[in-house]
């Protein structure tokens, strides 16, 4: 290892004063010393390790976003129209907000925080905006 971190020091016209300085920088070094240099990077490499690790594992896909995948990959292989491909993802992704916003009035009235009436006048509300949508959706891609 040493003839050849030499040999690549005298490759690059480096006097002799400078190649023996730097082996005795580098290979003769006290424990403390190679412990504050090393110390450092490792714990950065280690850091950098586990966030490339971890953060691609932390986002799980929902439903929709496995539909619409699912979608993207019929459209592409010719299996489904541009059209059809639009009219399906907007169809599912005005289901999608209704799920959730459906699921955030059930959340309140199972914790107490809205009345019967409240919920069924909300819910009633919701589904009524929902069908609008999904007529406006039917009404856009048919024109």
């Amino acid at each position: 290892m040493k003839l050849c971190f030499i040999k690549y020091l005298e490759i690059r016209n480096l006097t002799s004063e400078m190649i023996i300085s730097v082996i005795q920088h580098f290979f003769i070094m006290e424990p403390t010393q190679l412990l504050c240099l090393l110390s450092p990077m490792v714990s950065f490499s280690a850091v950098i390790g586990a966030v490339f690790y971890y953060l691609p594992r932390r986002h799980k896909e929902t439903e929709y976003e496995l539909e619409i995948k699912k979608l993207r990959q019929s459209l592409l292989k010719g299996q489904l129209n541009a059209k059809a491909f639009r009219y399906i993802r907007d169809n599912m992704k005005v289901e999608e907000h209704f799920n959730i916003e459906s699921q955030r009035l059930s959340n309140l009235f199972n914790q107490n925080l809205m009345d019967s009436d409240t919920y069924s006048r909300m819910k009633k509300a919701l589904e009524l905006t929902f069908n609008e949508r999904l007529v406006k959706i039917h009404a856009s891609h048919n024109a």
